[in-house]
């Protein structure tokens, strides 16, 4: 056999050839770093039959031409002026040679024909398993997979529409282990994939020509763009199949193991003769899914197989009998039915039957404009032993009232199974229950279970609480949410209940009243919340508390922000407070987290509650503008202004303290800018004074009647002596 041993960089500048009298020969490097080099489009050609690269690189950077014979890889780089890919497996100089990949060769893509194509899986000794890793970068190559298991790895960037291609009907498995997206179509052809790594595939990229995907509690994601799917796919354990667009299923996905769609809102369509089949002993959990054409398209489902559905919305072209496996319904559910039926049934040729199992939440039906036929059949009352249909907990079947298309219907104690996303045409309507005697419920608790409600940029309302229904959220985030998206009907109401957030997601106006009760919060994210002629902000119940964060108020006056209580407190951290008219706080308390700053000219802030209020260390209440701080609680207590320690300031910048009937400060800071006034009008003696200090130490400031004090900005007083 003859050997060229290359220990050394070699650069090939014009044509070269590499050829042997013998049938084996053999390029052996010493390193990795040794490598044959194509500068100045220098063109290698191969005359070798079965040319062996042992280790090193061949490296064809600027442009470099390799034509001939094909190269056996074991363990060395091929590398172009975009990437280098470390393999062992076989380079073949032209894709035609590669008979598998010619039905894919596109002749107006020159550089596909001018960079041929890697093969995994024809190494000479099928002991060792072929493989690819590419580098960062661009990748021209074809990738064929031959029969074994080879893997491919790294950041691998294909530019072509087909690069990955199986060999049919053969064996051939490939691990993925890429950390960037995958932007081309794998030609499957009956083979073989198994997930090593997350996979995300491109906006145009799918999986063709039928096989299977092992997802090995890896999670694969569709591309951003519409798709549509013609083959036989197996998910095999698809713990997390994400879909990203609309998906259009025109062949077989089959499911085996434990799997799971996660639709995020978009659309599964399967009217054009699709079909989603759920081996015996599988389960396959729907979320947050669009499931259209049920009827044209097919569910089939094996012995002791189990349908999870939550936050689907499913619409049927026909009648569609399940007559095999279990459908549960553990999120709210709606299928548009229109005038067709949904059955569950035995089929007695084959020994099985389909059954349906409500879990205490929601199934509703929508017949649209065909009239309630009770669609899903066998109703419970039809089945009284629960052979078919089982319903646990507070679950029910239902139908859509006419008069309100809804997204979702909410029912006493319901739980929210996972998030919910709103928009105009999917609002969510909360109807009043009833129990078990069929009496309504108007009054119930939404749990929303740490999940959140997603509102959408709209001018329409997305959540509509009907007439009469009094309904409480705890437990739940609404996200980017917009006064105007709440609509309560004559006589309703809505609380934000305990743990219950509110995130106002832009600059807006309140013109209802939110209520708040238990633990809850307002997080502005800096934008203006307006309180309009009838906005308000109410804090009810006992022992509430009401976070308000990170936003400017506007608007206030009156009572408009309160609370009903004496046990209860609302907390501004980093808020600005702007007032038309006089304001008084007159229950409960409040607490100051950093930054507390109050404005409006000419206009009074009335603290008249009996409670102590609270600014913590590192905090401030400012008072700017013109605005007059109007102490003047009922019970004359002097001492309900209460600061941390030093690093807690009361500070008036241009602004007024007025304490008719006194005021007492012991700790913290007061802090003068700018011409400002104070003034106890009703004082006679030290007992009603305002005082800042004990009363009794040196140093400590007291006065009787009205004052005006001018300092220096930032001058302060320490209260602490």
């Amino acid at each position: 056999m003859q050997r060229l041993f290359i220990f050394f960089l070699i650069y090939l500048g014009s044509t070269s050839y590499i050829s042997a009298a013998t049938p084996e020969p053999n390029i052996k490097f010493g390193n990795t770093g040794a490598s044959i080099s194509l500068k100045n489009h220098g063109e290698l050609k191969n005359e070798c039959k079965n040319l062996v690269v042992d280790g090193g690189q061949i490296n064809r950077s600027e442009n470099g031409n390799i034509t001939g014979n094909s190269f056996y890889f074991f363990r060395g780089i091929l590398g172009s002026f975009l990437s280098s890919s470390f393999m062992s497996g076989r380079y073949e100089p032209n894709i035609l040679n590669v008979e598998a990949l010619t039905p894919y060769y596109d002749p107006n893509d020159e550089l596909s024909t001018f960079y041929g194509a890697l093969e995994l899986g024809l190494n000479p000794d099928p002991a060792d398993i072929d493989f690819m890793i590419a580098n960062p970068g661009g990748l021209r190559y074809k990738l064929y997979v031959k029969s074994g298991a080879q893997f491919l790895r790294g950041q691998a960037l294909f530019f072509g529409k087909n690069d990955i291609v199986f060999e049919p009907n053969v064996s051939a498995i490939l691990a993925i282990a890429i950390q960037n997206t995958l932007n081309t179509n794998i030609i499957l052809n009956n083979g073989y994939i198994v997930l090593q790594d997350d996979l995300k595939l491109g906006d145009d990229a799918i999986i063709k020509n039928g096989g299977l995907v092992f997802f090995n509690n890896r999670k694969l994601s569709l591309g951003g763009g519409a798709s549509t799917w013609d083959d036989t796919i197996v998910w095999s354990s698809a713990l997390d199949l994400q879909l990203n667009n609309q998906t259009t299923l025109r062949g077989t996905w089959a499911f085996e193991g434990d799997g799971q769609i996660n639709g995020n809102g978009n659309v599964l369509d399967i009217s054009n003769g699709g079909t989603i089949f759920i081996h015996p002993n599988s389960v396959l959990r729907l979320s947050s899914v669009s499931l259209r054409g049920l009827g044209s398209g097919n569910f089939y489902m094996g012995e002791n197989s189990y349908l999870i559905l939550s936050d689907v919305e499913i619409e049927m072209d026909s009648d569609f009998t399940f007559d095999s496996g279990n459908v549960w319904i553990i999120g709210n559910t709606r299928i548009i039915t229109k005038d067709k039926f949904l059955r569950f049934a035995e089929n007695t040729d084959a020994g099985t039957k389909g059954t349906l199992t409500v879990d205490s939440v929601a199934l509703t039906y929508d017949p649209l404009a065909f009239g309630d036929k009770h669609n899903i059949q066998p109703t419970p009352e039809q089945d009284p032993s629960q052979e078919f249909v089982t319903i646990l907990g507070k679950g029910s079947i239902r139908t859509l009232r006419v008069e309100s298309i809804s997204f979702a219907m909410l029912g006493n104690n319901s739980k929210l199974q996972r998030y919910i996303i709103l928009w105009p045409e999917r609002p969510m309507t909360i109807y009043a229950g009833a129990d078990s005697e069929g009496q309504p419920i108007y009054d119930f608790t939404v749990d929303g279970g740490t999940q959140f409600l997603g509102f959408t940029s709209s001018e329409t309302p997305l959540l509509i609480v009907d007439a009469n229904v009094h309904v409480v959220f705890e437990n739940i985030l609404f996200r980017d949410f917009a006064p105007a998206q709440l609509e309560l009907k004559e006589g309703a109401s809505l609380v934000f209940g305990n743990e219950s957030t509110i995130r106002v997601w832009q600059d807006d106006t309140l013109n209802y009243p939110w209520v708040f009760q238990g633990n809850t919060c307002i997080r502005g994210g800096g934008a203006i919340l307006t309180l309009g002629e009838e906005g308000e902000i109410v804090l009810k119940g006992e022992n509430s508390t009401l976070l308000i964060e990170g936003i400017t108020l506007k608007g206030i006056s009156g009572t408009k922000i309160r609370c009903e209580s004496d046990t209860s407190k609302i907390i501004f951290q980093n808020v600005k407070w702007v007032q038309d008219d006089d304001f008084a706080f007159g229950t409960g308390s409040f607490e100051v987290l950093n930054d507390f700053v109050l404005m409006g000219n000419e206009t009074f802030f009335n603290y008249t509650s009996n409670q102590a209020s609270i600014i913590n260390s590192d905090s401030m209440m400012k008072f700017m503008w013109g605005i007059t701080f109007n102490y003047e609680p009922e019970n004359k207590n002097l001492n309900l202004i209460k600061m941390a320690n030093i690093s807690s300031a009361l500070a008036f910048d241009t602004a007024n303290l007025s304490a008719p009937n006194g005021i007492q400060l012991t700790r913290g800071r007061l802090v003068i800018q700018g011409e400002c006034y104070s003034s106890n009008e009703n004082s006679q003696n030290n007992s009603n004074a305002i005082i800042f200090g004990n009363g009794t130490s040196d140093g400590n400031f007291l006065f009787n009647r009205d004052l005006m004090f001018i300092q220096m900005s930032g001058s302060f007083i320490d209260l602490t002596v």
